[in-house]
């Protein structure tokens, strides 16, 4: 399972991204239901959180000029606050046999950018920012978020999150140092 953070505004996404850091935080210590922690791995901006949740039972994120790769993207359950942000648990995977280039966050980055991409280009509504790994090595992040950047010009933000799902703590790339363990 991974996670994605909806937020209504670009205005509302330090404030969106410091709660639902200390919900996760939160769940962390007290909750420990799953033995290891979810992955956040995108922040998605939208003024209309219910519009922005799509049917969630999608049978190939690829257009259908592609050669069509089956994948499972779910929504498992979600937590909202005031129709600010909602954090979504998701089920999302690799086709198998999948080449692997990139590292499997990257891979699921990219297919949630696609996705979003294809869903809302036509409207310029949305903004994704990719979100990392603590340990994700800093060059491979700058890499990556530029891959997307010059793919999905019009969908990609400006900077990308790291999160540290040990801590429960997400960040902007610029205060990433002090999450590095």
């Amino acid at each position: 399972m991974a996670l994605l953070l909806f937020v209504r505004s670009v205005n509302d996404v330090m404030s969106a991204v410091e709660a639902a850091s200390k919900f996760l935080a939160y769940q962390q210590r007290h909750l420990e239901e799953s033995p290891e922690p979810d992955d956040l791995l995108a922040i998605w901006i939208d003024p209309d959180l219910d519009a922005a949740l799509p049917a969630w039972s999608i049978p190939s994120l690829h257009s259908s000029s592609e050669r069509p790769i089956p994948t499972t993207f779910r929504l498992r359950y979600s937590v909202s606050l005031s129709e600010i942000w909602t954090l979504c648990w998701i089920d999302i995977s690799l086709p198998e046999g999948q080449l692997r280039e990139q590292s499997q966050r990257e891979m699921l980055i990219g297919m949630l950018a696609k996705f979003f991409s294809d869903r809302y280009s036509s409207t310029g509504a949305g903004l994704l920012f990719p979100v990392f790994g603590v340990n994700d090595p800093t060059e491979s992040m700058k890499i990556c978020h530029a891959n997307l950047k010059a793919q999905y010009s019009s969908t990609i933000g400006e900077t990308w999150f790291v999160h540290d799902r040990n801590q429960g703590q997400v960040v902007p790339a610029e205060r990433a140092d002090g999450l590095r363990h």
